[in-house]
């Protein structure tokens, strides 16, 4: 029996399930389109800012320590960084952060330019000074106000 020889009922319940099944298969094209664009926004928003903390990073061993090769740094150099950053006023979860950051940086230096010397900024000592603030969570009333 051909489509248009069934009853009215029967051609509207079927165009009806045909037109769900299109507006569904449209969603979806749509939600993966954006979704994939939002992921690629983030990535990008991300190594962004990944780079700019980079930088400061860097900045902070020039503007303590001067710019010299990187050979040439001490593990009292990096002793020096890490109260220079205490006294600077980070947490000691900021400095443990800043520091595995700088170290990273020295061990990829060191590993592609072939630069025969350890990593002064690697075994430096950085003691947990307790001073991490704990974060209390939202009340009722803010979750509902949000």
């Amino acid at each position: 029996m051909s489509f248009l020889n069934r009853s009215l009922r029967s051609r509207i319940f079927l165009s009806m399930i045909l037109l769900v099944i299109g507006a569904s298969i449209l969603i979806v094209v749509v939600t993966v389109f954006q979704y994939r664009e939002n992921t690629q926004d983030y990535h990008r928003e991300r190594l962004i800012r990944k780079e700019t903390a980079i930088r400061e990073n860097i900045d902070y061993v020039i503007k303590c320590l001067g710019c010299r090769p990187i050979d040439q740094y001490t593990s009292a150099d990096a002793a020096k960084y890490r109260d220079w950053l205490v006294e600077k006023g980070l947490a000691s979860s900021s400095v443990k952060r800043v520091f595995s950051s700088v170290k990273a940086i020295v061990n990829l230096a060191i590993n592609e330019l072939g630069v025969d010397s350890k990593n002064a900024f690697a075994g430096v000592y950085l003691a947990s000074r307790g001073d991490a603030k704990k974060r209390k969570p939202l009340s009722n009333d803010s979750l509902k106000h949000l």
